[in-house]
């Protein structure tokens, strides 16, 4: 076997199993796919915009917005004025969402820790290959041949009037 193929087996199943927790986790948060997605990404980047949320989701503006609203209402995110610029807002994970997801991934953390553990002066190297790895993965993204529909025209009515 090739390192390469090596290398996208054990990536297989690293995915499968991640799939496996993501699952949990979203059953352990009461959310769904989408809402997880702009958890984690509020997680890792700090506040985004509700914009960059719809963006980075499949969700137009107004079900961004439904989500956002679900997600507050929960209790996971809080809404706010951009500091710097009133007139725009940013979204944060409350401390509530913060703690709740540190929760949900603390078992997680523990293994790795555990597995680390192991071989501690390679969790720098293995930290490496993996950013060289998903950066290889965002790179190939655009050459899988998947063409995206353009988004369909625009309405008749709203031309009226």
């Amino acid at each position: 076997m090739s390192d390469v193929a090596r290398v996208r087996r054990a990536l297989g199943g690293l995915e499968l199993a991640a799939l496996r927790h993501r699952a949990a986790v979203k059953r352990a948060l009461g959310v769904g796919d989408e809402e997880l997605s702009a958890l984690l990404h509020l997680a890792h980047h700090g506040g985004a915009s509700q914009r960059g949320l719809a963006d980075l989701t499949s969700l137009s503006r107004s079900g961004t917005s439904a989500m956002l609203q679900r997600l507050e209402q929960r209790g996971l995110v809080r809404r706010g004025p951009r500091p710097g610029d009133r007139r725009s807002q940013v979204v944060e994970l409350s401390p509530a969402g913060r703690e709740r997801l540190r929760d949900a991934y603390r078992e997680l953390d523990s293994a790795l820790a555990a597995a680390l553990a192991a071989a501690p002066a390679d969790a720098q190297a293995l930290g490496r290959l993996l950013d060289g790895i998903r950066q290889a993965a965002e790179r190939a993204e655009p050459t899988l041949g998947v063409t995206v529909p353009p988004p369909p025209p625009e309405p008749a009515w709203r031309s009226w009037g």
